[in-house]
């Protein structure tokens, strides 16, 4: 009976056997929990990532500028375009305005806001129920009696067309 146990013990064998398949199960598991999280590290960056469009696109939504009136005056030559902020959001802010008609294409980019009394707002937005106008200086003179086209691009990217007689 000694002489098998020591046989036992000395048999080296399977030792090696079950050793190769517990380092095998361990590297599995141990690359496993890797790309497991890799994968809740990069789901989680979508997610963000996705929140933030959806809400960026929400608040692009939720603006509303409606023209009141747009004035072309020909002394000096200009435009002046009246705005009211009508949406849900405040904060609505103009990045860039264009006045076309068929022929030609016209871009106003870093125009000032201004209140109805003349003073410039300060912080360049229209806030919820806020009125406020834009003059812009043209390089030509407008024909009487033709349709001309203004467009302004919102700071969040909402677009909003008027046209006009001048």
């Amino acid at each position: 009976m000694c002489r098998r146990i020591l046989r036992f013990l000395s048999d080296k064998r399977a030792v090696s056997d079950v050793m190769s398949a517990t380092m095998l199960a361990g590297t599995v598991v141990t690359l496993s929990l890797v790309v497991f999280a890799w994968s809740q590290n990069m789901s989680s960056n979508y997610n963000y990532q996705f929140g933030q469009t959806v809400g960026t696109e929400i608040e692009r939504l939720k603006e509303k500028l409606v023209f009141e009136y747009v004035y072309y005056t020909s002394a000096p030559k200009s435009i002046s375009v009246y705005l009211l902020n009508c949406g849900t959001i405040d904060n609505v802010g103009v990045l860039s305005v264009y006045v076309s008609n068929s022929s030609w294409l016209q871009n106003f980019s870093g125009t000032s806001l201004k209140f109805l009394n003349g003073t410039t707002i300060s912080d360049q937005d229209l806030d919820r129920g806020e009125e406020g106008y834009i003059v812009l200086s043209l390089s030509t003179y407008l024909k009487d009696d033709a349709l001309y086209s203004v467009r302004i691009v919102t700071v969040r990217g909402a677009i909003f067309d008027s046209s006009f007689v001048a």
